[in-house]
Order: C-alpha cells, then structure tokens, then sequence
C-alpha cells in the first residue's frame, strides 16, 4: 500500500466522475471551500495572497501580476473555490 495521498480539485459536477467507482468513492472526503466573498476584507486580503503565490509558482520567464489585472478588470480572471 502507497502512502500517495491524491487530491481532486475543481466543482461538485467532478463528483459523479469520481463516484464511477467504488473503490474510489468509499476512499475520498469531500471538503468544501466556500467562495471568497467580496464584501469581506479578510477574503480579499486571502484571494490576494493565493493568486500572489500562484503567479510566483508559474514557470514563465516574465511574472504575471495577477493581483492588478483581476481586481482591476483588466483580464477576465475568475478564480473561485467551489469544493
């Protein structure tokens, strides 16, 4: 037995994907991240700080500034955590 601990991110729709099988489903847990709510200063200082280090993570030779280009409207960037 591994101790390789796999994770599956993205909406509730991947749900029925993962469910296909057994095995699968009677060795997941579910967790649910709620959406970053913009009226909330702490979920926008949060949001700030996950895509600061996702745009520090990206492999490019010129660093994008993800933080300016969402909240300025710029760019159609829409990051959300629906788990």
């Amino acid at each position: 037995m591994t101790t390789i601990l796999h994770c599956l991110l993205g909406t509730y729709e991947l749900l029925t994907f993962r469910n296909l099988s057994g095995q699968l489903s009677r060795r997941s847990v579910d967790i649910h991240f709620p959406r970053y709510q913009v009226d909330n200063p702490d979920d926008i200082q949060a949001f700030k700080s996950v895509l600061l280090t996702f745009q520090r993570q990206m492999p490019l030779i010129k660093e994008p500034d993800l933080v300016f280009m969402e909240l300025s409207g710029l760019e159609p960037l829409t990051f959300t955590m629906p788990l």
